[in-house]
């Protein structure tokens, strides 16, 4: 526990204090420390120089306004010519403060003729050899006990110490010696069970608050209402304590267990009580002191949690209490914010149709959740607030809180008093989903223990019955990894149920004979043999790569997996494939679990010749399933074509031999093109042409990323100009979205004949017109055969764009308009709007090109001013408002940068180079935040420099000691600030100001070019003398440490530079600043002072020159052709009246501050 020193005391006081609390804190140190409770701590040693007599007349004169506490002491009838030794020394307990004082008396200064009890030199008042081992060494007297229960002492003796007791200051000379027997061990108990005493002892352990708990009831029957009056009175003191002490919390947490505890058959007199200390607490929880209101709202917060379930309290002491704590949630100080959360916890109303939507509490529980800043505050609330429908979705955001420990206590919160049941499947799927994949491990163990506990409480530990409360069919992944988990856990042994389904012919060995799979079980056993071959590679793998008795264990462990593989597939092939034609021919319902089945075929072993011929003869019989639109598993049907990709993956693992697959597929597809589409026919169902489509999307996909690969499996298709580019005019967006994925594939595996088609991608990319889809699959197309074969080699197929009224544009350009579009609400695909968005096609694509620019030969990628333009759009997309629902649009371009930031030199330099335009445009484009610092510049300024100071990473093979561009950016950050402080006035200016100052001085830097370095010092100092960044004092502030940092490299006779020199400097950096092509194209987000005066100055001179901004009655205003008149108008009044006389002399001034200013910078 912290001392609390007489200094600390003296400037702390109770606003609000009710009358029964005794008089305010003393103040002063004599005050201080008489007043202070055994709960205060003193210094170690306080020396007084003020002599004994005086010491005890100050204490009388402090003590004449609470005669009912401690009456006034009488000057003591001697006086001392010598100070106190040591004054409130901390004895062998920490906690309590005491008072210990030595006297010397000086018989020559001194006229007193001391009697035979009187003090004498050397006596010491405190402990006597028969008190308690623990009290040796120093008696514990509370201060306030001193003057009312009298003194004792003792004096060395030749035979030992004996025992002396006075029951005041005025006999202490003459009083006659008595017997321990008679006073001591009375003074002793009284002193010992007094309050402050009592509460001493609760600091030091929780063991003994029963106990005191018990002789703190005695005392209450004893004092009456007196109690609480000096209960208070040392509570007040603890109330100060602002830090957390553990001693400070067992004294509340005391506190607390007293005033909440019902003695048995005094009921009555235990809620009033409580109510009172209620009022009490109410009354000072407006203080000044932050830790009054701290600990007022945690003693609050206690006492309501710690009452019992019968205890009741007045509603008029109800509705004070909820609008006190209310008014402490908007509270400064975050601590009490909290504690006043706590302590709402049980006056939350649900109301008549209990779903607490109306409730203050709930309500101001909610935007704290939203809002609040603090973790803690945001930790309170969820573990205060109540569970209903109106209160779940705030909890369930939580689990996605930037910070994790606030995530952790959303999950334990969860788990402790939300049931599976009351949950929705999409709520409790993302839970899990969020939990489990969490990359902090507290997270994701609290995750797991969520689990575990909706398995055993709500599934009573079946796990297929927890599957299927998580709807295995719409959300897969999910229900995926939670059996992952599970298997984690233990929960799930896959070996051992491998084992039992073999001998009880369970499982995937009973599809045949026994009822069929449900979509959980399926998923399950899927899991469960993936699972099993991925361990039995990873023991394969590390037998090969061992020795010896190593490789041996380890072939062992391989085996046995192998073994349970083969235990819980079907025995043959013919049993597996009659278990799926069983499932597919059930019903639509049994749609999913045949699908599951389906991805086991690449476990089973296809070498005998039967079981081929009837799993080819089952997956060409799904392959021709017609779409009827009621089924949502084919892509004609809205699926997402898993169904079509399943089928095909068995088939190309049926079909061994590279011809045997192509042969078989593109039969199939023939088959489809002439019986569904009548060889080609557009006016046929888009549904089917969409169908058609699809599969050959899907084998091409296949062939192109397994052993098949080859160009002859497409040009030896006659598909293409049969189906695929027909199709590119039908009428329906689906049909043209899925040849769009097709033609795209094709151009990619043939290099030499697909060229001719690059115009189509083209022409669907540009045109407005096209349904978003299919634009989307055209851009996909392009960046990917730019990635494939460079930027600018497949710009070359395209046409050039004209000098005028051109409609072509060159595909950077396409690329970057369609960055700044927007998908329109209606999207009539039906689909995510961030997953068929060609703005964020677009933007994976290009930070794919980023990525991959060192390794495109010169000349066919972006060349550096390229991809610092290229770059700079992709930041502000990535800070642009309307991207914060596109996840996907998200996560890429944050995984991007810092990727991008660490591989190379020259990726520095593009951001380096695409530093100034970026922070210009944020002015105009990001919104800004709350607080200082938060505008659209400093955001995007402080991002940049934060990806410049990543370092780069040597393995890759950079050169150490390549130009980064670190310097030549700060030189140019240099000239902005040259160029546009002296003439920023408003606060878009000087938050511009602000940020490149804060950027100049973080922006990492080689200081070992000398030169360049005192060069750059040179400037710093220059521009530290303009007055805009003089008036700001983080502006100026930042430059002092840049300038404190460079000046330590420059060698100590380094020569100023002259004027000549210095103009020079600076016409060099002008011109790397005015070289840059971007910086013309990105104006600043403000307007200067001379711009603003030069344009009020013309307006004004035609206003007074002629008639013409005098309008007719039939005539509107005219304008001189600004954007801003009606802005300007609004902030500077009507102009027409400001006399002209005012301007010119306003003109002037300003022209003789900008000359003052250019001489201050040495322009």
């Amino acid at each position: 526990m912290g001392s609390i020193t007489a200094g600390s005391v003296r400037h702390r006081t109770l606003e609000s204090r009710p009358a029964a609390c005794g008089p305010p804190f003393c103040t002063g140190l004599l005050r201080s420390l008489l007043w202070a409770s055994p709960m205060s701590h003193p210094p170690r040693t306080i020396r007084c120089t003020s002599t004994y007599a005086s010491f005890v007349g100050a204490l009388g004169n402090h003590l004449r306004p609470f005669p009912p506490r401690v009456p006034s002491v009488p000057p003591f009838p001697f006086a001392t010519t010598r100070a106190f030794r040591h004054l409130c020394r901390r004895f062998a307990d920490p906690i309590d403060i005491f008072i210990e004082i030595s006297i010397s008396i000086s018989k020559s200064r001194s006229n007193f003729e001391p009697g035979p009890d009187s003090p004498r030199p050397g006596d010491r008042w405190g402990p006597a050899n028969a008190l308690p081992r623990r009290y040796r060494g120093g008696f514990p007297f509370g201060i306030e006990s001193i003057p009312r229960r009298g003194w004792f002492g003792f004096r060395e003796t030749g035979v030992g110490p004996v025992l002396v007791a006075f029951s005041n200051l005025e006999q202490v000379h003459s009083r006659p010696r008595l017997k321990p027997s008679t006073c001591f061990y009375e003074r002793l108990h009284e002193t010992m069970t007094s309050l402050g005493v009592l509460l001493n002892e609760c600091q030091r352990s929780q063991a003994a608050h029963k106990k005191c708990v018990r002789m703190l009831l005695e005392k209450r029957r004893e004092m009456g209402e007196a109690f609480l009056e000096e209960l208070v009175f040392h509570l007040q003191h603890v109330l100060l304590v602002f830090k957390h002490d553990a001693g400070v919390e067992r004294v509340l947490g005391f506190v607390v267990a007293f005033v909440t505890h019902r003695e048995e058959g005094r009921e009555d007199e235990s809620d009033e009580f409580l109510e009172n200390m209620l009022s009490f607490l109410v009354c000072i929880a407006k203080a000044k002191d932050k830790a009054v209101r701290y600990r007022v709202c945690q003693l609050i917060a206690g006492i309501f949690n710690g009452m019992e379930e019968d205890a009741e309290v007045s509603d008029d002491l109800a509705e004070e209490i909820m609008s006190s704590m209310l008014e402490r949630l908007q509270d400064k100080v975050p601590q009490v914010r909290a504690q006043a959360a706590r302590a709402l916890a049980r006056l939350q109303d649900p109301g008549d149709d209990a779903t607490f939507e109306h409730d203050p509490i709930v309500e101001a529980y909610r935007h704290l959740l939203a809002c609040d800043k603090n973790k803690d505050v945001r930790k309170a609330v969820l573990a205060s607030v109540a569970i209903a429908d109106t209160t779940m979705p705030d909890i369930v955001d939580r689990t996605s809180d930037v910070n994790d420990e606030v995530r952790r206590v959303a999950y334990h919160v969860l788990a402790a008093k939300v049931p599976l049941q009351s949950m929705k499947i999409a709520d409790r799927v993302l839970v899990l989903r969020r939990g489990l994949g969490d990359r902090v491990k507290r997270v994701a163990d609290a995750a797991h223990q969520l689990l575990e506990h909706w398995l055993k409480t709500s599934a009573q530990g079946d796990v297929l019955k927890l599957l299927g409360m998580l709807d295995v069919e719409l959300y897969e992944k999910e229900a995926v990894v939670v059996t992952e988990a599970l298997i984690n856990l233990g929960i799930v042994k896959p070996m051992e149920a491998a084992k039992q389904a073999a001998e009880n012919g369970e499982g995937l060995r009973g599809v045949t004979t026994h009822r069929l799979l449900l979509s959980e079980e399926a998923l399950l056993w899927r899991v469960i043999v993936e699972k099993l071959d991925q361990e039995s590679q990873q023991h394969g793998s590390a037998a090969a790569n061992s020795l010896g008795a190593t490789a041996a264990v380890e072939a062992a462990v391989t085996s046995d997996y192998l073994e349970a593989i083969e235990s819980a597939l079907p025995a043959t092939v013919e049993e597996y494939v009659a278990g799926i034609e069983q499932h597919a021919h059930a019903g639509k319902e049994f749609r999913f679990t045949t699908r599951q089945l389906l991805e086991l075929s690449s476990r089973m072993d296809m070498t005998e010749a039967t079981g081929r011929v009837s799993a080819s003869k089952l997956v060409a019989e799904l392959l021709q399933e017609m779409p009827t639109g009621e089924d949502r598993t084919l892509v004609a049907d809205g699926g997402d074509g898993s169904w079509e990709r399943t089928l095909l993956k068995m088939a190309n693992h049926v079909h061994l031999e590279s011809n045997e697959f192509a042969s078989f597929m593109s039969g199939i597809i023939l088959e489809l093109f002439q019986t569904w589409l009548g060889n080609g026919n557009l006016s046929c169902n888009g549904a089917l042409w969409t169908q058609v489509l699809a599969l050959l999307g899907a084998y091409w996909e296949i062939a192109a990323s397994t052993r098949t690969a080859s160009s002859s499996v497409f040009s030896s298709c006659t598909m293409l100009e049969r189906l695929v580019i027909p199709a590119l005019q039908h009428d329906n967006h689906a049909v043209r979205r899925e040849s769009m994925k097709c033609l795209g594939l094709y151009c990619i595996v043939d290099p030499t004949g697909s060229t001719r088609y690059f115009q189509f991608f083209y022409s669907a990319a540009a045109s407005k017109m096209e349904a978003p889809a299919v634009r989307a699959a055209a851009v996909s197309a392009l960046l990917d055969l730019a990635l494939l074969r460079g930027f600018h080699s497949v710009e070359e197929y395209f046409p050039a764009p004209q000098a005028d009224g051109a409609t072509e544009q060159s595909l950077l350009s396409l690329m970057m308009g369609a960055l700044q579009e927007r998908l329109p609400e209606d999207n009539a695909i039906g689909l995510p709007a961030d997953e068929d968005e060609p703005r964020t096609v677009v933007a994976e694509g290009m930070a794919k090109l980023l990525m991959h620019l060192d390794l495109m030969p010169a000349g066919k990628s972006f060349s550096e001013e390229e991809a610092a333009r290229v770059f700079s759009k992709l930041v502000l997309l990535y800070f642009d408002s309307s991207t914060e629902n596109c996840l996907r649009l998200r996560q890429c371009l944050s995984v991007f940068f810092d990727a991008f930031a660490c591989s190379s030199a020259r990726h520095h330099r593009i951001i380096c180079a695409a530093f100034l335009p970026s922070v210009r445009k944020a002015g105009w484009c990001v919104a800004p935040k709350r607080g200082r610092g938060s505008s659209g510049t400093a955001q995007v300024s402080r991002f940049l420099i934060q990806l410049l100071q990543q370092p780069v990473d040597s393995s890759l093979g950079t050169d150490a000691g390549e130009d980064t561009g670190h310097m030549d950016l700060m030189f140019k950050i240099a000239v902005e600030l040259r160029s546009c402080a002296p003439g920023c006035y408003d606060k878009e200016g000087k938050a511009f100001v602000a940020a490149l100052c804060k950027a100049l001085a973080t922006v990492p830097c080689d200081l070992r070019e000398r030169e360049r370095t005192f060069h750059l010092y040179t400037l710093a100092v220059q521009l530290a003398n303009i007055n805009t960044i003089r008036a700001d004092r983080c502006a100026r502030k930042d430059l002092e440490n840049l300038q404190g940092i460079l000046h330590a490299t420059i060698p100590e006779k380094h020569e100023p530079m002259s004027e000549e020199a210095l103009d020079e400097l600076w016409t060099i950096a002008m011109q790397m600043h005015s070289n840059d092509v971007q910086l013309q194209e990105a104006p600043l987000p403000f307007e200067l002072k001379e711009q603003v005066m030069e344009r009020r100055t013309t307006r004004l001179k035609k206003a007074r020159d002629g008639s013409s901004t005098i309008a007719s009655s039939d005539e509107g205003p005219t304008s001189d052709g600004s954007d801003n008149d009606f802005k300007d108008c609004e902030e500077y009044g009507n102009e027409n009246q400001i006399d002209m006389l005012h301007v010119e002399k306003y003109e002037e001034k300003n022209r003789g501050e900008r000359t003052a200013l250019k001489e201050n910078v040495a322009l």
